[in-house]
């Protein structure tokens, strides 16, 4: 009450004047409700929420109201009610005043955040405030009220003008109708509101949606309001308002033609820095010429940690319009002074548009943690999935620069096509700029569309992911920049590594125009590696990819260079094969070179240089007729495999040498690191090696050879081996030439026990490997009896005496005829030791001792997943072993899990589970559980069909995201539906899998 004002006649509640109060002295004054915050988790000790206050307005008042004339002062004022049918009023004439009161005892500036629960917030402070969204009401009537600000109490009616000023905050939080009458000055740095839903459109779509029960519960936006909430008033002293929060706990939904905008129509310049949107969700619902609009100087999408608002059927997120968003900045994750979560991920949804256009003349950037999906339409809820299916919906990303705060994870997916343009050039980055960028990732991905970027992406040291169903191109404007920086700190400096460039096109092209740049360098450090990937379509690269690297660091005894850059291509074809690898080493991406093509037959010249060389050809055959240079300082590797053979002409050479020994610290040599490695395989084909070949697996002053030579080559018929090699061959170096005579085998044991999902497998045990052994035993008996296999087409590699090995090599693979998911299972633990046979080599000849013999080659390949279960070794004695406490770390036991692990379980059968097992939320299991009468709490996604064993209260206004039927099957409620008024769901109720639980639920067993 004002002074000299009486209590209302018959109000029952408490009435105090306000000068009363303001005499206290008190730097907070809290009313209605406290203000609690525990430290640590008296249940568990975690200090996860130390920081979190809790704002508790249930117990103490339904309602609270400042009458006209009333006027509180103090360092931070909190108005609190904790039921629905109450509120918070301020009277036309009533006023919160905290300017020249002192600093707030403690804000965000020391990392503190508000949560508002279920009761209604009115907070003016002279520190920041950053607020949570509030809780839905349960079903006994706890909640927020309403938040009516210069509005009138009593019929009798009201005058004057309500004042809310402070130095920090202004902040309201409300499930309920929130008002602000025209009569409302305010002055304050920071305005926050946080309201259950936010609906945007005029007055007639507001009306529309309302009168067709489409309209959730939530706060009302438009042009005027918000033009109302962006005056703010500095004539008394108050700073000028830099930030507006509008934090929506469910969504923010637009209604048909609207537009958001906090610029001044005569000034031109924005009202505020920062526009924050606090919401998981902005839905849509229009026409396909329907456009919502937000236009803004700095916008920050913060998200929510909090699952998005259920989808009304026929309201937002059922549209087909546009989102334009026009802004200087765009940034995705949190405001400036908050605490964010630095462990979960903020998820962001765009729904009920069929494009998405997000103009940044500035940057685009992200920090901490989230992500982005944008799609047009939601579908029925996916068993397979356990999620709605989504489709459509195209992003086009407009910006000079594309880029992330350090640390920073950004995940952007699309229904339909991803453009990502530029609009300007970039302005080159300072060293602040570069280290505040340091190790950003973005992940951009259309899962049903092409992807297009075309313009400047900065991640020093950090990662890019391009991800499209269809082509994606990289365009002349594609500047990528992830090279490794030199970050100066005070009087020092340290070198960062080259970032990693990753491109998947799951069933088209991959495209890089000549004028684009991909930068992978660094400096005193490692370089990064560049990933391609068109399995269905072909890759052709024009552009340049820089990849050089500089400076030496010590492998514990000897000097060695960093690493330059690395690429990896895997696609139908290559286009420009050998220019590209000219262009490479001209660029520096000499660390490591992988090629895999499905398609067509490939000729190598001297066009390859680099320490790792790797060449696949899934249907084809390999020449080679010049030199694959993987020589340098240290020993390098060359693996060459073709389906249909592979042919060394006379003047291919295979350079692996090394030109510095590898030692220790003692000085000694260390045979590992010194070890050139070059394998061929030839797959189905003839491995021939024409005389004058050469390969150099040599270490410069090194008095021993240690390299080694493997290669593959298919058996033909019984005895005989698919290989040419009866010239002088030059093989420097080697210590091991090893020829595997290889057999494939696909007739393993179809599984019979029932796998945790149901998919078919194969069964790779003891005694099939022991049969294959037979057979492989009975092959290479009759093969070394094969005169003109083992002395004329082997006597190149002959030559090499004791270094030479020829062995039986087996292919194990799935017969997808039996086993149609390509699955193979190793049950049971393998012992290869007797695993031995006849040797050319005088050193490996077989006797009475297991293990004595020459060894063979074994390989699995599973179409699908191979799972070990078991271990596999050459004759180690595993009890011969230590027990260890982690020994069984792996075990499901009775009573509570060790370590909180997850426990994954290879068949089914295995494990039962008594009365009462419980799994903490957030484990991830291979197997599905049935479930039991049990309470699931409020937010739970249900992922099948489940029956109340209670009745469930249900406020007026929840939206119900899958159907509801009763005890026999009859339809209560369709899945959409706004609940025009407060329900009681019956027991045994039919809940639909998709369904959101909007409050804690006992469900049946």
């Amino acid at each position: 009450l004002a002074d000299g004002t009486e209590a209302t006649e018959d109000f029952a509640g408490i009435s105090m004047h306000a000068s009363e109060l303001n005499r206290v002295g008190a730097a907070r004054l809290e009313i209605g409700g406290r203000l609690r915050s525990t430290y640590a988790n008296p249940a568990n000790g975690s200090l996860q929420s130390a920081n979190v206050i809790n704002i508790d307005g249930g117990g103490s008042s339904n309602s609270i109201v400042m009458r006209a004339g009333a006027q509180l002062e103090a360092a931070e004022v909190f108005l609190m009610t904790g039921r629905q049918a109450g509120g918070i009023t301020l009277e036309q004439g009533a006023g919160i005043n905290t300017l020249g009161q002192g600093a707030a005892a403690y804000d965000a500036a020391q990392g503190y955040i508000y949560t508002p629960g279920r009761s209604a917030l009115l907070a003016v402070s002279n520190g920041q405030i950053n607020l949570l969204a509030p809780e839905a009401v349960d079903g006994q009537g706890n909640g927020a009220g309403a938040i009516e600000i210069g509005a009138c109490a009593v019929l009798s009616g009201c005058a004057g003008t309500t004042r809310l000023y402070s130095e920090g905050t202004i902040a309201t939080a409300t499930d309920n109708r929130f008002v602000l009458g025209d009569a409302v000055r305010y002055g304050t740095r920071n305005l926050a509101l946080a309201v259950g839903g936010i609906n945007v459109g005029s007055a007639e779509a507001i009306a529309d949606a309302t009168a067709r029960g489409t309209l959730p519960a939530g706060m009302t936006l438009n042009q005027d309001v918000l033009s109302r909430l962006l005056l703010g008033d500095t004539s008394v002293g108050a700073p000028a308002l830099e930030a507006l929060s509008l934090t929506a706990r469910e969504s923010v939904n637009f209604y048909g033609d609207v537009s958001l905008s906090t610029y001044d129509a005569v000034t031109g310049k924005s009202a505020l820095q920062q526009l924050v949107l606090g919401t998981p969700a902005i839905y849509g619902y229009g026409d396909a010429d329907a456009v919502a609009r937000i236009h803004t100087d700095t916008l920050i999408w913060s998200g929510a940690l909090a699952p998005a608002g259920s989808i009304v059927a026929d309201g937002p997120g059922t549209g087909h319009g546009q989102l334009v968003v026009d802004a200087r900045d765009i940034v995705f994750g949190y405001g400036p002074r908050t605490q964010p979560d630095t462990v979960r991920t903020q998820d962001r949804l765009a729904l009920g548009f069929a494009g998405v256009h997000l103009n940044a003349s500035g940057r685009v950037t992200a920090n901490q943690k989230g992500s982005l999906s944008i799609f047009e339409t939601q579908g029925d809820w996916n068993a397979d999935t356990r999620s709605y299916a989504r489709s459509g919906g195209e992003l086009f990303l407009n910006t000079p620069l594309l880029t992330g705060a350090a640390g920073s994870v950004n995940t952007i997916t699309t229904g339909g096509n991803l453009h990502v343009t530029g609009n300007g050039a970039p302005v080159a980055p300072d060293n602040a700029t570069l280290a505040a960028a340091l190790g950003a990732e973005i992940a951009l991905d259309s899962r049903d569309g092409s992807l297009l970027l075309d313009t400047a992406v900065l991640l020093p040291s950090g990662k890019l992911r391009l991800a499209a169903q269809g082509d994606v191109r990289l365009a002349d404007g594609a500047q990528l920049d992830l090279a490794g920086r030199r970050i100066a700190f005070f009087d020092t400096a340290k070198y960062s590594w080259g970032g990693d460039v990753l491109i998947d096109s799951r069933q088209g092209d991959v495209q890089q125009d000549s004028g684009a740049k991909i930068s992978l360098a660094a400096q005193n450090n490692r370089a990064g590696t560049f990933t391609a990937h068109a399995a269905a379509g072909t890759l052709d690269l024009a552009g340049q990819l820089l990849g050089s690297s500089s400076g030496h660091y010590d492998a514990g005894g000897t000097e060695v260079p960093y690493s330059a850059g690395r690429i990896d291509l895997h696609g139908q074809g290559i286009n420009d094969f050998s220019g590209l690898n000219s262009r490479l080493t001209r660029d520096g991406v000499t660390g490591g070179r992988s090629f895999r093509i499905g398609e067509g037959d490939l000729a190598l010249g001297d066009e390859v240089v680099a320490r790792e060389v790797n060449i696949a050809l899934d249907n084809g055959q390999l020449w080679v007729n010049g030199t694959v240079d993987a020589s340098g300082e240290q020993a390098g590797s060359i693996r060459l495999a073709a389906r249909n053979g592979v042919t060394l002409g006379s003047a291919a050479v295979l350079d692996a040498s090394a030109s510095v020994l590898r030692r220790d610290s003692y000085g000694a040599a260390i045979d590992a690191p010194n070890r050139a490695t070059i394998e061929i395989d030839s797959g189905r084909g003839t491995l021939a090696i024409a005389s004058g070949a050469r390969m150099d697996l040599r270490v410069a002053g090194s008095s021993r050879n240690v390299g080694t030579v493997a290669l593959n080559a298919p058996r033909v018929g019984g005895n005989d081996v698919a290989i040419a090699t009866g010239g002088p061959i030059s093989i420097d170096g080697a210590k091991t030439i090893q020829l595997n005579a290889f057999i494939t085998d696909n007739s393993a044991a179809a599984g019979t026990e029932a796998s945790t999902r149901g998919e078919s497998y194969q069964v790779i045990d003891q005694a099939y490997l022991d049969r294959l052994h037979a057979q492989s035993t009975t092959f290479i008996d009759a093969a070394l009896a094969n005169s003109a296999l083992v002395d004329q087409r082997l006597a190149g590699l002959r030559a090499y005496g004791d270094a030479f090995h020829l062995r039986p090599g087996v292919e194990v693979v799935a017969d997808l005829a039996v086993n149609a998911d390509g699955n193979l299972h190793v049950d049971g633990d393998l012992d290869l030791s007797a695993h031995r046979y006849a040797s050319l080599n005088p050193g490996s000849q077989r006797t009475g001792v297991r293990g004595s013999g020459e060894a063979g080659a074994l390989v699995l390949r599973a179409q699908g997943d191979l799972e070990v279960f078991g271990s596999i070794s050459d004759g180690f004695d595993g009890s011969r072993l230590g027990t260890t406490f982690d020994d069984n770390g792996w075990y499901l036991t009775a009573g509570r899990q060790l370590f909180g692990s997850d426990v994954v379980v290879p068949h089914g059968g295995l494990v039962t589970l008594a009365a009462g097992t419980v799994f903490n939320s957030g484990k991830v299991l291979n197997y599905d559980l049935p479930i039991g009468d049990m309470q699931m709490a409020a937010g739970t996604l249900l992922p099948a069909d489940a029956r109340l064993a209670l009745p469930l209260a249900l406020a007026k206004g929840t939206v119900l995201g899958a159907a509801v039927h009763d005890a026999s099957g009859a339809l209560l409620y369709a899945a959409g539906t706004v609940l025009a008024d407060a329900v009681t769901l019956p027991q045994g109720a039919r809940l639909s899998a998709g369904l959101r639980l909007p409050l804690a639920a006992r469900i049946a067993a």
